[in-house]
């Protein structure tokens, strides 16, 4: 799956290298970002019971209303980037439809007013409609945190570089998939037997060790050319990403 994975990372960046002026590569992410909401959000009303009892209109309108949080929390991560002054975003990028149409929905003066009459309007849809009660209203919550919000932010770092494509790709793969051989290869102590009754101790730093080796190797050029408090800095952001990677592994189950 990451050499599949990895065959059309790099397909679509060569792809996106021909089209000079159209980002071609945000807007086939941006479409399979979307996709993924769609699936998440689906599996999630089928993992909780309580959602079982909403009707297909019921369940479209979340779906709906995750898609207007999911454009404002981009529009509004967007502008917060824009801020910063050592943040730069190239030319292809903020020259490209769909980030002039984010970046003058966010610089609209009405544009805060518009997230408190979002969840107005939510809470309007809870009292007029009988089948949606407040356990429902709850766990919507739960997807705009949850789902979509980390779906916005995952989207804006591809937006700043394609690099933090490959870069979350080798975090979460090569931390997940070594720490299981690890902990197969070395056995150990359990890490949280009660939410993972696999993964050890031994498999977890491996998982970060194994991560540590294969992001300096495909970032040698990088090392290369810093000095070596930033080479430090590197590789503590990389063992703390395996780190989160891993336990957020175990906080989902």
């Amino acid at each position: 799956m990451f050499i599949i994975a990895l065959c059309f990372f790099f397909s679509l960046k060569f792809l996106d290298s021909l089209c000079h002026q159209f980002p071609l590569f945000i807007y086939v992410i941006c479409f399979i970002t979307l996709f993924f909401i769609i699936r998440a959000i689906n599996e999630f009303f089928s993992l909780v019971s309580h959602f079982k009892t909403l009707n297909k209109r019921d369940s479209n309108f979340i779906i709906l209303f995750s898609f207007i949080h999911f454009f404002y929390f981009l529009a509004f991560l967007l502008r917060l980037f824009r801020k910063l002054p050592f943040i730069i975003i190239k030319d292809q990028i903020t020259n490209s439809f769909l980030f002039q149409i984010l970046s003058s929905w966010s610089d609209n003066h009405h544009f805060d007013f518009l997230f408190g009459f979002f969840w107005f309007f939510l809470l309007i849809f809870f009292v007029l409609v009988d089948s949606f009660r407040t356990l429902h209203l709850k766990l919507t919550l739960l997807i705009i945190l949850y789902i979509v919000f980390n779906s916005a932010c995952f989207l804006n770092l591809i937006f700043l570089s394609h690099q933090w494509l490959i870069y979350l790709f080798f975090i979460t793969i090569f931390s997940d998939s070594f720490a299981f051989f690890g902990g197969k290869l070395f056995g150990g102590k359990l890490l949280c037997p009660n939410l993972s009754p696999k993964k050890t101790w031994s498999g977890f730093f491996c998982g970060i060790l194994i991560t540590l080796i294969a992001v300096l190797l495909y970032y040698i050029n990088y090392v290369r050319h810093h000095d070596r408090l930033e080479i430090f800095y590197f590789i503590v952001f990389i063992i703390m990403s395996s780190i989160v990677s891993q336990f957020g592994d175990l906080i989902a189950s």
